[in-house]
């Protein structure tokens, strides 16, 4: 087991010796490893989890090698450190796996904690049971996952997917910044309650919404004008009623009133012209008495000179 160019089983007090591993197994790892830090193109998570895949049904072959952990090297030269747990396990220059089940790959990348993962160059995956992918990836909270160069994910079971991705919220998956966001493309549309839902999705229900709002709305205006219709209808012919019965009523009542008026001031007019009359006959028949008596006085002068 330690002549093998692939793994190095740490010193035991089990000293247990590990299986023989197949050269070709080592060749891929190497092969990965190298490709992953001269920055061979792995801009897809499917081919990331391909390398993934290859590395874990390669290296693991490597965990049992002692009760220390095990370390992947090439030509005999060590890439890493493990230590705490036989299932622990480093391959790149400068990895450290520390704590049962962890495993870091890729140089100077830490899985520090049980059940961590940390694949990249640089990556650190500190949190508990926390999984950090891509070159410098961070992931420092509770089970926590970044995955993408320069992503962290710092929140408690929070996820950075992409690119310098930065998750620090708990409970939250984020694809982004707050000054650098991205969009979600070719999704389906949603169907629980707690799925997401697309643009074409909400627009749809919005012109439905809006379509029943407008027939609602049209159905209850034409109810409103019917009985504000109804209401001034009926309305008017009160008030035209009571007009009519006020005006028939005042109009009486000014009839009687001019006609009284109109009789007491024919009467009082009548009485004026008749007292009016009384005295011009008195003056009158005064005068003609006296003019009379005044003509028969000189008549009979003149008749007697």
């Amino acid at each position: 087991m330690e002549n093998l160019p692939g793994c190095r089983r740490r010193a035991s007090s089990q000293n247990r010796a590990g299986p023989s591993i197949p050269r070709g197994a080592i060749v891929i790892l190497t092969l990965k490893r190298v490709a992953f830090e001269r920055g061979a193109p792995m801009r897809s998570l499917a081919t990331l989890a391909l390398l993934l895949a290859t590395f874990v049904a390669t290296c693991l072959l490597c965990t049992n090698a002692s009760a220390q952990g095990a370390v992947c090297d090439v030509n005999g030269a060590p890439l890493g450190t493990a230590t705490g747990s036989t299932l622990a396990l480093a391959c790149g220059s400068g990895a450290r796996a520390v704590g049962s089940g962890a495993t870091a790959y890729g140089a100077q990348s830490q899985a520090i904690g049980a059940a961590t993962t940390a694949y990249g160059i640089s990556a650190q995956a500190t949190g508990a049971v926390a999984t950090a992918i891509g070159t410098n990836a961070r992931a420092t909270g509770e089970a926590t996952t970044a995955l993408g160069v320069s992503s962290s994910a710092t929140g408690k079971y929070s996820v950075a997917i992409g690119a310098l991705s930065e998750a620090t919220e708990d409970n939250t998956v984020s694809f982004g910044t707050a000054a650098q966001t991205r969009r979600l493309t070719n999704l389906t549309d949603g169907v629980a309650a707690t799925d997401a839902a697309t643009v074409g999705q909400m627009n749809s229900s919005i012109s439905a919404a809006a379509a029943t709002a407008n027939a609602y709305t049209d159905s209850a205006v034409d109810g409103i004008l019917d009985s504000a219709n109804d209401y001034t209808d009926t309305a008017t012919a009160g008030i035209l009623d009571s007009a009519r019965s006020y005006t028939d009523t005042a109009t009486a009542g000014i009839l009687d009133s001019a006609q009284a008026y109109t009789d007491t001031t024919a009467a009082q007019t009548l009485t004026s012209a008749h007292s009016y009359a009384d005295e011009a006959d008195v003056r009158t028949l005064a005068t003609a008495n006296a003019h009379a008596d005044a003509a028969a006085a000189r008549t009979l002068a003149s008749s007697q000179s």
